[in-house]
Parts: C-alpha cells; sequence; structure tokens
C-alpha cells in the first residue's frame, strides 16, 4: 500500500508515534511524516506510507509552503517551553489591553525573523536544541527567516486568548506567542496549537487516529481512506 493519509493528530501524540500507528494500520513498515507537529499540538499532519515517501521532499520543496494555526495564550506566565506543558519561569499580574495586542500583531507580521524556543528541533553544535534544554544547558539560537502573511487576533475566553496565523514553513508558535507578549510589555505562555492547514492539505479532509483505528477494529475497508 503507498499513499498519504491526511492525519488529524490529536495533542499529547508524538508525530512519530502516529506515523507509526497510522502505518500499522496499513501492514507498511515504511512511513513518513509531511512536516512535524509538537506534541502538545492537534491538527494536520500527513503520513506518507509505503512508496509515498519518496514524495515527502518534493511536496515539502513544491506544494505552497503556506502552514495555518489556531492558538491560544495566557498571559502573567512564562515557562520555559513557552507553552503550558513547561516549568514555570516566571509569572506576574500585568494583562495588556486588547489595543496593544492587536498592535503587536501587526508589528509581528512585518518582521522577517525569529530566534526559535529553547525547547526545538534546530541543530546546536550538533545537537538538537531540546536536547540541551532539558540538560540544563543554555544556548544561543540564532534568528531564521520566517514570513508571516495573516495574523488576528481572534478574543478572548476567560483567560485565553485566541488568533489565527497564516505562516512560512520553519515560523515557531511559541515563539509568536513570546514576542506577542513581549511587544505588549508582557509574559505568556502557549495554551494550545491546532495546525488546520500545511502544504496544501487542509483540516476539512483529515481523519483522527480514533476514527482510522475504530474502522480497522470493525472490519471496514481502511483503504478508501
Amino acid at each position: 500500500m503507498d499513499g498519504i493519509i491526511i492525519l488529524d493528530k490529536e495533542n499529547g501524540v508524538y508525530s512519530r508515534n502516529a506515523g507509526y500507528r497510522v502505518a500499522r494500520m496499513f501492514d507498511e513498515k515504511k512511513f513518513g511524516h509531511i512536516g512535524t507537529l509538537d506534541p502538545m499540538a492537534s491538527g494536520v499532519l500527513p503520513i506518507a506510507i509505503g512508496n509515498a515517501t519518496k514524495m515527502i521532499p518534493f511536496i515539502e520543496e513544491f506544494c505552497p509552503n503556506k502552514k495555518e494555526y489556531l492558538f491560544g495564550l495566557r498571559f502573567g506566565i512564562e515557562t520555559d517551553s513557552l507553552d503550558i506543558t513547561g516549568k514555570t519561569t516566571a509569572t506576574d499580574d500585568f494583562i495588556p489591553d486588547e489595543k496593544d495586542i492587536k498592535k503587536s500583531c501587526k508589528k509581528i507580521k512585518q518582521t522577517k525573523e525569529q530566534i526559535p524556543p529553547a525547547f526545538s528541533a534546530v541543530h546546536v553544535n550538533g545537537k538538537r536544541a531540546y536536547e540541551l534544554a532539558r540538560g540544563g544547558e543554555k544556548s544561543e539560537l540564532k534568528a531564521r527567516p520566517i514570513e508571516i502573511f495573516e495574523l488576528e487576533y481572534n478574543g478572548k475566553a476567560d483567560s485565553e486568548y485566541n488568533f489565527r496565523i497564516l505562516c512560512s514553513r520553519g515560523t515557531y508558535i511559541r515563539s509568536v506567542v513570546r514576542d506577542i507578549a513581549k511587544l505588549c510589555g508582557a509574559i505568556a505562555t502557549t495554551t494550545y496549537i491546532r495546525r488546520t492547514l500545511t502544504n496544501s492539505f487542509d483540516i476539512k479532509n483529515a481523519h483522527t487516529l480514533d476514527f482510522l483505528e475504530n474502522l480497522v477494529n470493525n472490519g471496514c475497508d481502511i483503504n478508501q481512506y
């Protein structure tokens, strides 16, 4: 079996593990995922199985290089991983005005570079940045070129502030959250990340692991997916 399954990955699952579970349903040993999602993130993660894995470099290079995410943040708390799963490194009571939040979005849209989070897969002296961070080592991460096409503030619900972004490959949403807070003179951490578009694969065409595994367990024809 050769093909691509458009997966709606749930949060709490590593991209590699999600790919393995999909491949196992089709009795395939060879698989790969197009792009990566943080374990705490959910959304579109295309999984290639069989000979379709050979297409991954071409898809990444020639398909539209735009990714869309919905994400949320909480002001007044900062963590080492820049998301809610990390260790708290600072807290305060300052909550910026919504006008300042909207202004910060406009400024970030004009930026062309971004410093990745300490907990990221960027290579530093032959090691992944997250490996150094987990070992308590500090690393100087250099700014990398990115492009932000759209960044919208979608209002708040309780203590959570919600956004939508359309950006280039290599953009870290956790860094966007850090930079929004910094421009507002505040601190914040990421509460959720949901990818709705990547390399032209859309969330509306995606299936969850639970849905696919239920098909297999109930003897349905999974090959149509």
